[in-house]
């Protein structure tokens, strides 16, 4: 039964990303230079969402058109999944004039049903519980060019997740799980990114740097907590042809952390194969890489795997196992013009596999 639902939803993928794939022509040739709009059928598929179907609507523009100012992307989501979960997301990332500034913004709401394990890098997928919230989240980064790919500047996020199901906050009377009941928090600090990918979809050559630290106060509280991020990601091309990138990604939180903000294991971003939020903790380390190439026209090939482990502390790190995670996936060329992928992946871990359709590359 496995097998025959993955076929009919790998053909439905297939029907949708062509269609995809003509309406964007159509629509980059209806429109001018200056402004591209359209509207695609979206589908994806992941162990936390199972077939997800909606639509996104995009533009792309230049706030100036010459050859340095680059590209500007707008993206509204609107997807239910078969889950009963629906979202709204809207991101977009707009460059100004010769690239000296930069803003990355989105503003999403949730309805998201899913499994929680508890806290920890030592959980059983047994301790499985059935949580089921809202959510408002808004995200904020404005940069200024210091020097070529080098970009200094501030983020912000906001998050409010309510009605969480009353069964999970009566059941969840571990310690350390902080927000049971809903929480409020906003915070914010400084932020440096360099990037010199030649790609931001799916690169095959440069590096991508991003390190931020943020100060979290709860709203109408005097709870507190801070984050610190360090992710950096190599592209290199083999031959013309075999693509390698790795990614190395720590997070280290202390003080009141809600548990729906906590570092985690899993999805399609994080150890490809583990449910997300399979493992969490306030610090994480991760490391995977991945090879790609392209086979046949459109189509692509992937393999992959990585480590990981979450912990209380930064010096527990050393001391925690770690899990692991490999797979196999196809890559799909929906946009030759601006070179990007649709992703589908194959996960395996210690306990649990998954199957991922997402538009764009992991890192």
């Amino acid at each position: 039964m496995y097998r025959q639902y993955c076929a009919i939803l790998l053909s439905a993928f297939f029907s949708v990303a062509y269609v995809a794939q003509n309406a964007d022509s159509a629509s980059s040739r209806s429109l001018s230079n200056k402004i591209r709009i359209g509207i695609l059928p979206s589908v994806y598929f992941t162990p936390e969402t199972n077939l997800s179907l909606g639509a996104l609507v995009y533009s792309r523009f230049k706030l100036k058109t010459d050859s340095i100012t680059k590209l500007s992307l707008s993206q509204t989501y609107l997807n239910y999944t078969l889950n009963h979960q629906y979202e709204f997301e809207n991101d977009f990332q707009v460059w100004f004039p010769r690239n000296h500034y930069f803003i990355n913004a989105s503003f999403d709401y949730l309805k998201f049903p899913q499994f929680y394990f508890g806290i920890g890098n030592n959980t059983s997928i047994m301790d499985q519980t059935d949580i089921d919230f809202k959510l408002f989240r808004g995200r904020a980064k404005i940069l200024r060019q210091i020097k070529g790919p080098v970009y200094l500047g501030f983020q912000g996020h906001c998050e409010k997740l309510f009605d969480l199901n009353p069964e999970f906050a009566r059941l969840a009377n571990d310690e350390r799980l902080i927000g049971n009941m809903g929480f409020k928090v906003i915070g914010g600090g400084p932020l440096l990114i360099i990037d010199k990918r030649n790609n931001q979809l799916n690169p095959s050559n440069g590096l991508y740097f991003e390190t931020f630290f943020s100060a979290y106060q709860y709203i109408r509280s005097k709870a507190n907590y801070t984050q610190f991020v360090f992710d950096f990601r190599k592209y290199y091309l083999i031959k013309q042809k075999l693509i390698w990138n790795a990614n190395l990604f720590l997070q280290s939180m202390s003080g009141d952390v809600p548990f729906k903000l906590l570092s985690e294991i899993g999805g399609p971003r994080f150890l490809r194969g583990y449910y997300r939020g399979r493992f969490r903790d306030k610090n994480m380390i991760v490391l995977q890489h991945e090879f790609r190439m392209p086979i046949y026209k459109r189509i692509g090939v992937a393999i992959f795997n990585g480590i990981g482990k979450v912990a209380p502390n930064l010096q527990s790190l050393v001391s925690e196992r770690w899990h692991y995670n490999y797979g196999l996936g196809l890559r799909y060329l929906i946009n030759k013009k601006d070179n990007a992928n649709i992703r589908i992946d194959y996960g395996l871990t210690r306990d649990s596999r998954g199957l991922y359709i997402i538009y764009a590359e992991a890192f």
